[in-house]
């Protein structure tokens, strides 16, 4: 019998005699996480009646028990941050932490022998709506030259990708990475060019609406496509919460650069 053949039986052996099998579960910072176990394992916890969830942190030697199993009985030992269910023997993490990041064993038990399963869990904290920056724009022959920057606050391990709305202009907007530079005509306004967030346990998107490149907009950003959420870094001697009388009726959306409100007639707010 070859090696190829033995190896799966070693395997399989250990799984079933206390070597043990091994899964990779993430966990979402600050919601809760279900730990469970095959049906294997619950169907040999209602035959042997012996049975613990324990913890420990990777290579180390030293396990905390979280419940244990005797008898029939449960006793659970951190009941402020976790619940057993006793319908399938699992265990749920109420309010997952990074502290939670770390090896769980069930384990069941008949006399000598002990059979064990493993949970590796890792820890993500999910991302947040992310927003698209203008960091260079210029017009030219009719036509739109723009240098996006996607960003997301929060969220571990976050990629970005660039795609379009239109499955026309779909190669325009395609792209990966945080920055994204574009370009095109000024008569083709159906460009919507669409920033995805997104890490191991969440996606979030945001698009960008090409149409508004002929207005003054940098420093300005979209947060969940919502186009009037900008950034305008305004100073506190231009607060938006001026007097009508001093704005003459001109709002900050259309020119957040403006240094002279008392002249109506500035170039490019038509």
């Amino acid at each position: 019998m070859g090696s190829g053949t033995w190896l799966p039986l070693l395997f399989t052996l250990g799984a079933l005699w206390g070597v043990g099998a091994r899964e990779m579960q993430l966990g979402i910072l600050g919601e809760p996480t279900l730990l469970q176990i095959p049906l294997k394992f619950q169907e040999r916890t209602e035959e042997f009646g012996e049975a613990s969830w324990k913890k420990t942190m990777e290579g180390s030697q030293k396990k905390t028990i979280l419940l244990k199993i005797s008898g029939g009985n449960a006793t659970e030992y951190e009941r402020e941050r976790m619940r057993f269910h006793r319908g399938n023997f699992s265990l749920e993490i109420l309010n997952t932490s990074r502290d939670d990041e770390r090896l769980y064993e069930y384990s069941v038990s008949k006399r000598q022998e002990e059979e064990l399963w493993q949970i590796q869990l890792k820890v993500f904290e999910p991302v947040a709506n992310p927003n698209i920056l203008i960091l260079h724009r210029e017009l030219s022959n009719g036509s739109c030259s723009l240098s996006l920057l996607c960003t997301s606050e929060r969220g571990d391990e976050v990629s970005y990708s660039w795609d379009s709305q239109n499955n026309g202009t779909r190669g325009i907007c395609s792209g990966n990475g945080r920055v994204l530079n574009v370009s095109y005509s000024l008569r083709n306004a159906s460009v919507r060019c669409v920033c995805t967030a997104r890490n191991r346990v969440s996606s979030r998107d945001v698009a960008f609406d090409s149409s508004q490149c002929g207005s003054e907009q940098r420093g300005r950003s979209w947060n969940s496509g919502i186009p009037e959420s900008w950034n305008l870094r305004i100073p506190e001697s231009r607060n938006p919460r001026t007097p009508k009388s001093q704005n003459l009726g001109i709002t900050e959306s259309k020119n957040p650069r403006t240094r002279e409100p008392q002249d109506p007639r500035i170039p490019g707010l038509g």
